[in-house]
């Protein structure tokens, strides 16, 4: 797996499969990940996402719970 390559500072947009690998610290991208959030912690990137993204995630863990959903 390669690296991912960061700007020293930029706004970057992140989607649901982002948030979700990164949640879930799947074994290659929630690792491949650390280093966005690491500069994003550190001031050094702004992260922004879409209302979708957050529809999608909480979907998702509800599912994940065993809420049915009709």
């Amino acid at each position: 797996m390669g690296q991912l390559a960061l700007p020293n500072s930029a706004l970057i947009y992140i989607d649901t499969v982002t948030v979700i690998y990164a949640v879930e610290q799947t074994p290659i991208y929630g690792v491949l990940l650390n280093p966005l959030w690491n500069n994003f912690q550190a001031g050094n990137l702004e992260v922004f996402t879409s209302e979708l993204t957050l529809m999608e995630t909480l979907f998702s863990a509800t599912e994940k719970l065993g809420y049915i959903f009709d």
